[in-house]
């Protein structure tokens, strides 16, 4: 079940709303446009042609020319600086929005906050605001965005702008929201169902009914959430704005998969896909028939699925979208293993996962973008206060001038809101009553199938548990047993903790002669991509030893070398600058019996010796196993004596990964070194409950609107000599 979200609708119509404004309805053709531009001498003139001109070039998605007029647009209005108008900044701010450039909208959108003050346009300056701190929580700038919307309220109230306040409420709430910070932002979209006009047919109580319905919806109030939801519905359906229907369709639908009424989510998945087939909206068109298609498997419909997974790959033709790519293939996936094909399960699945990879790591690019740009906004909101100050002594004049009848008309439409307000409450009050006796009876109708329903999943959930661990149980098999362990390493521990059932990280050993071949490695993934891969690498790992020990070869940067050109050969790797290749990071050793001579080879992950109590460390060469530009060059030998009451460990970066703490933030590698330093000769013994012990008060450590989770697999292996 994917949802969409509407807020990204609400800023893109805005942005046709204000393009409308500005063509009047004319349909010009870009020569003509062209040739009025040449001939025309007012500034004025010129500002709207080339307007007109960047729309035209929007509408044909050429971003080369958008840019070129803007900057021409920009050129033009620079130089009557005293006559800004906001209908030219705001058309500036809406395409550089559009072009997706973070730098030039936040300056446009901080310029026309500063004209409107100047103009002493407070309501103008308030609605700018407001879509600022939107903008910014959607950027990741959460905690920024949140501090902005709780000054443009303190803003609000003290100019007394009533009819600001329910946009004001909302947008403060979806910064919260998109900060996963639910309970906070239930609580503004409330205050802003309570201030919305209902007088005024452009209010927004729909958009905050439908919010607060996908909160509880969040919170696994599915009850609360459609009486939410159903409310914004039927205001919608009075508006008649198809975006709108679609997006509450979609959202009920959602609600209803989540309580397991697949005929009812199928009903509205299809009043949804009615409308948005009608529109160029091939993004929400790609998501609905992807959860239409999810709603057939769980029906057992397996080709009605089948004909909404083939529609939604001829809608992608028209798109190169990494994240519709993504859900595609997942569902694919679905459909294959619903059929009993498991090979192509497979092979969509992971073509999946490789897909996610990517995106991550877009993600991650964009959020290092989003932090250095960070420092320069801090900057400008210096002047910005600087500026704020001038305007607060002229307001102090201002008011002092006007506050007797200011005051007088305040405590009239203070008597009047009172009143009206009174008046709706009884009328929602009889409206509410109604509304519960009606749920009542139907809520006894429907108790039976629920709870049918409900054993249906919980049997269904149980089938897939047995399955993942009957997996388990396999991936497990492969590792070397505890007793063998014990007997070539009399002395040791091993803490293992998978995220999910089957992991990605494994351990392996064995003994040639007087040689011992230990590892510790982390496959790419965890649970099942993850175990696949340890299972490749275990296998392989068997076959490069046995062949080693017949060459006298046997070295730990030799396997690693040969393992490295295996997984290439074995996956088909062949570009090191694909966007998801797999790999394995890992540590490897050989313990020489005779000599006490360790050799070491790592991929990424190095290993730890703590000898009288002095932690030592033998650095990993920086590459994977796997293919990188560093795939040409061979892994490096390490060699070192062990002597008595050392203690090794080699280890995964899940430990030191794991988020926990009063501030919930990483554990890090100087906490985990502390942490190892604290296992001695002296209380090796308890080495595993050290572990143990410390990562559940990491993680239970937490702060309360955060929850307790493990990330990532875990794995480390000690050994006293």
């Amino acid at each position: 079940m994917i949802n969409l979200s509407i807020m990204k609708k609400i800023t893109i119509l805005n942005i046709i709303i204000t393009f409308c404004f500005v063509i009047n309805g004319q349909n010009i053709t870009i020569d003509s446009l062209k040739n009025l531009l040449e001939t025309s001498e007012n500034d004025t003139n010129k500002v709207e042609l080339l307007k007109k001109l960047t729309y035209e070039y929007y509408d044909i998605q050429d971003t080369i020319n958008i840019e070129k007029y803007l900057g021409e647009i920009i050129f033009v209005i620079d130089k009557n600086k005293k006559n800004y108008k906001l209908d030219d900044i705001e058309f500036i701010k809406s395409m550089y929005q559009v072009l997706k450039n973070f730098e030039k909208t936040s300056e446009y959108f901080e310029k026309y906050s500063e004209i409107a003050l100047k103009q002493n346009k407070l309501t103008e300056f308030a609605r700018n605001e407001a879509y600022y701190l939107y903008f910014l929580s959607d950027y990741g700038f959460h905690q920024k965005a949140i501090e902005k919307g709780l000054e443009l309220l303190s803003f609000v109230e003290q100019n007394d702008l009533k009819e600001q306040f329910e946009l004001t409420y909302i947008m403060i709430a979806y910064a919260y929201r998109n900060y996963n910070l639910y309970d906070q932002a239930l609580s503004y979209f409330e205050k802003a169902a309570l201030n919305s006009d209902t007088t005024n047919p452009n209010n927004f109580l729909h958009i905050s009914y439908n919010e607060i319905g996908n909160i509880y919806k969040q919170k696994n109030d599915y009850k609360k959430a459609l009486e939410f939801q159903q409310k914004a519905l039927e205001i919608r359906l009075t508006l008649g704005i198809p975006a709108y229907l679609m997006y509450s369709y979609n959202d009920i639908a959602g609600t209803y998969q989540s309580l397991g009424e697949f005929e009812l989510a199928l009903n509205y998945y299809k009043k949804s896909a009615n409308l948005v087939e009608k529109s160029n909206d091939y993004y929400s068109y790609s998501f609905i028939c992807n959860n239409i298609a999810q709603i057939y498997l769980l029906l057992g419909q397996n080709d009605s699925s089948l004909i909404y997974i083939k529609k939604n790959e001829d809608i992608l033709k028209n798109l190169n979208i990494n994240e519709l790519y993504y859900h595609l293939y997942f569902v694919y996936s679905s459909y294959y293993q619903a059929i009993g094909n498991f090979e192509k399960a497979f092979d969509y699945i992971n073509i999946a996962y490789s897909i996610k990879d990517s995106i991550f790591t877009e993600e991650t690019n964009q959020q290092i973008a989003n932090f250095e740009k960070k420092y320069e906004i801090e900057k400008r909101d210096n002047e910005i206060l600087k500026t704020n100050e001038k305007l607060k002594i002229q307001k102090i004049l201002i008011y002092t001038f006007i506050f007797g009848i200011l005051l007088i008309g305040f405590f009239m439409l203070l008597i009047y809101r009172q009143f009206k307000q009174k008046k709706l409450a009884y009328t929602v009050l009889q409206k509410k009553n109604e509304e519960i006796l009606q749920q009542k009876e139907e809520i006894l109708q429907q108790k039976e199938e629920i709870e049918a329903q409900r054993d249906l999943i919980a049997e269904q959930k149980n089938n897939l548990t047995q399955s993942i661990n009957y997996a388990f149980r396999i991936q497990t098999a492969l590792f070397p047993p505890k007793d063998f362990i014990n007997a070539i390493l009399p002395k040791n521990f091993i803490y293992y903790k998978p995220k999910d059932i089957v992991s990605g990280d494994f351990y392996w050993a064995t003994k040639i002669d007087n040689k011992i071949v230990l590892t510790v490695a982390d496959c790419t993934g965890h649970g099942v991509p993850g175990a696949f891969m340890s299972i490749l690498a275990i296998s392989l790992l068997n076959e490069i030893t046995l062949n080693s020990s017949k060459q006298n070869s046997l070295s730990a940067a030799f396997i690693l070398d040969k393992l490295k050109q295996q997984i290439i050969k074995s996956l088909r790797q062949k570009d090191p600058l694909s966007k998801s290749v797999e790999g394995i990071d890992m540590a490897l050793c050989i313990i020489d019996e005779n000599n006490r001579k360790l050799q070491y080879a790592g991929a990424y992950n190095s290993i730890f010796i703590n000898r009288n109590n002095n932690l030592i460390e033998i650095k990993a060469d920086r590459m994977p196993v796997g293919i990188s530009l560093k795939s040409s060059n061979n892994f490096k030998n390490n060699i070192f004596e062990l002597q008595k009451d050392d203690i090794l460990f080699l280890f995964t970066d899940g430990y030191s990964d794991q988020f926990g703490g009063s501030n919930y933030e990483k554990y890090s590698s100087s906490r985990f070194k502390k942490l190892l330093l604290s296992i001695s000769a002296d209380n090796f013994d308890v080495g595993f409950k050290i572990l143990d012990e410390e990562l559940l008060e990491w993680i239970e450590k937490k702060p309360l609107n955060h929850k307790q989770f493990q990330i990532d697999d875990i794995l480390l292996m000690g050994i006293k000599f």
